[in-house]
């Protein structure tokens, strides 16, 4: 029985009935948080859409009207994640931190060296510092993860979408 709930059952309530009664209410705090951002991301999105871009009406749409939509889906959708986990009991999910910064470290890597060095070998220090975090991965197979994304990601860039980014530059 909760601390909080009063010594009714001096007075002949059954105990398990209290117990129930003045529960302390715990709810799914990882469905709660990420239902939440969810929808303030979808809102900040709609509320930047509709403040710089016009949306123009439905037969003739304007530049703003799809960003804004898929910003008012992502807050509603964000709503369906939160409303349920407000009613839910779980307990705090525990935070990965080794993929945090393994996967955060990876990132800081390929936009330090996409630039200067090309997309081949940003693509391939991306995979294998974020491989990192898997303790499990063995460092045979990510190598081969490491070279088959970078040559998968430079044959969509420039094959795929036509965007010339360079494999491999050469500093001087």
């Amino acid at each position: 029985m909760h601390a909080s709930a009063p010594r009714l059952w001096l007075l002949g309530w059954p105990k398990a009935k209290l117990a129930r009664r003045y529960r302390m209410h715990r709810h799914d705090i990882g469905d709660l948080a990420g239902g939440v951002a969810l929808v303030l991301f979808g809102l900040a999105g709609t509320a930047y859409t509709l403040l710089h871009y016009e949306v123009g009406t439905i037969r003739m749409m304007g530049p703003g009207m799809v960003p804004s939509c898929v910003g008012i889906l992502i807050a509603i959708l964000g709503a369906c994640v939160a409303l349920p986990a407000w009613s839910r009991s779980q307990s705090a999910p525990k935070i990965a931190w080794r993929a945090v910064i393994y996967v955060s470290a990876g990132v800081a890597a390929f936009t330090a060296t996409v630039r200067s060095f090309g997309i081949g070998p940003a693509i391939f220090l991306l995979t294998v510092i974020s491989a990192r975090a898997d303790r499990e991965a063995s460092l045979t197979a990510v190598l081969m993860l490491g070279v088959g994304l970078a040559l998968g990601g430079f044959a969509l860039f420039r094959y795929a979408l036509n965007i010339p980014l360079p494999f491999l530059l050469v500093p001087e």
